[in-house]
């Protein structure tokens, strides 16, 4: 900056004092709450942006706002956990033949071989099974071994490949990156989490808009307007966020409704690592994206959980911050009633009915409504490789539904379960 001056250079920049603000008071006073004899030194993680354009309002790096070096928001690598299930279920939805929000996925225990002839076998974070549960209810409760056999379809190549287009995360492609066994920072999941805030722009995330040489004629431009979503993308992104909202609104994230955020209608994603070593929440509104984490330098068990830690966080800035509800398109989706025990359309007063989106010309077939059956066990009621990553989301064919996916476990690389 010193340098700029000298050289009378201006830098315009779309960081806002006040959101600054708002962040670190909420960092500062929730550390301060959680602190206790039993637990380690916490500290944080944070990035702010406008859903809009990509800017960066705040970053709050450490507790300290005044210490100076380490920048956790931007420095810091730490495992991710469930933040990045959405990403898995997003590659589902972009194949709405075969998956769609009222598909039943499979939540009993699953094992995975590996090479060497091992095995992964990740159970739930409450060491239950669910049995058949509604893949929005998979994504809102964050089931691990339903979202285990969801991204051993989609394939964890693609996972990867997927993450590396939309922010240039690299990881690798073994079974445990489908549970976020990849270490990064708030900056780069603030990156990955502004394409489904943006309704599927890549959106290039930037501190500094522009700057202007000592005539104030402009020298450098990083706001540039990005390439609209395309119509697959949108649609992808907007059944996502639909998902996400339903994390808040019954799922891991649903204390924000307590908290009197319900007004927001915002989507959110809880992570937690094992042991609780790692908290992290994603969340955006109709105009702001915040994504946190919080957890120990060292990477001792600090006890949290994604709402417990880095959710109170976010909740405290947006109790603060103006900011708009958030109003998914529905734009290429068309909503309708499923029945209760099955996959069929139906009537609005069906018991049981649910409603649902479907991207338009994959809606299920009708039928009447008749005396409802048994539910499925368990928490009921809720593409070519080489194509390019566009092509993922394309809606040019429309072949014959398939049948549910069963499990599929090629052979993989071990990692961290998260």
């Amino acid at each position: 900056e010193s340098v700029l001056q000298g050289a009378g250079l201006s830098v315009m920049t779309g960081m806002a004092p006040s959101a600054q603000a708002y962040a670190e008071g909420a960092v500062t006073k929730t550390i301060k709450s959680l602190e206790s004899k039993r637990r380690p030194a916490l500290q944080a993680g944070l990035v702010l942006t406008d859903v809009h354009n990509g800017d960066v309002l705040a970053v709050v790096g450490s507790r300290d706002v005044s210490e100076p070096g380490f920048n956790r928001a931007i420095e810091a690598q730490r495992p991710v956990g469930s933040l990045l299930k959405p990403f898995v279920y997003l590659l589902a939805l972009a194949q709405p033949d075969r998956y769609s929000l009222s598909s039943w996925v499979d939540d009993s225990p699953v094992t995975v071989q590996l090479s060497r002839g091992k095995q992964w076998s990740p159970g739930n974070a409450d060491n239950r099974s669910h049995g058949t549960v509604r893949l929005i209810d998979a994504l809102a409760h964050s089931y691990n071994q339903a979202t285990v056999r969801v991204g051993m379809q989609v394939g964890p190549e693609r996972v990867t490949q997927l993450i590396h287009v939309l922010a240039g995360i690299k990881a690798e492609p073994n079974p445990a990156v489908i549970l976020g066994s990849t270490d990064q920072s708030p900056y780069a999941m603030a990156q990955l989490y502004q394409f489904l805030a943006s309704g599927g722009e890549i959106q290039p995330l930037h501190a500094v808009r522009g700057v202007l040489d000592p005539q104030g004629k402009l020298m450098k431009r990083y706001d540039k307007t990005p390439a609209p979503a395309q119509e697959g993308d949108s649609i992808a992104a907007n059944l996502i966020s639909i998902g996400l909202q339903q994390v808040v609104a019954s799922g891991t994230a649903q204390r924000l409704n307590a908290d009197g955020l319900g007004r927001l209608q915002p989507a959110g994603k809880t992570g937690t690592t094992n042991d609780g070593r790692d908290s992290w929440y994603a969340g955006y509104t109709g105009d702001h994206l915040a994504v946190i984490w919080m957890g120990n330098d060292q990477n001792e068990q600090a006890g949290l959980y994604g709402a417990t830690g880095s959710m109170r966080v976010w909740s405290g800035i947006f109790q603060r911050l103006p900011s708009s509800p958030l109003k998914v398109s529905n734009k290429g989706l068309d909503w309708q009633y499923v029945e209760a025990s099955g996959t069929a359309t139906t009537d609005e007063a069906c018991p049981g009915a649910r409603r649902f989106p479907f991207v338009v010309g994959y809606t299920p077939a009708y039928v009447p409504c008749t005396a409802p059956s048994a539910l499925p066990e368990g928490e009921g009621g809720e593409q070519s490789e080489g194509g390019g990553w566009r092509s993922w989301f394309g809606l040019e064919k429309k072949p014959e539904p398939a049948p549910e996916p069963a499990q599929n476990a090629p052979a993989a690389t071990p990692a961290r379960q998260p």
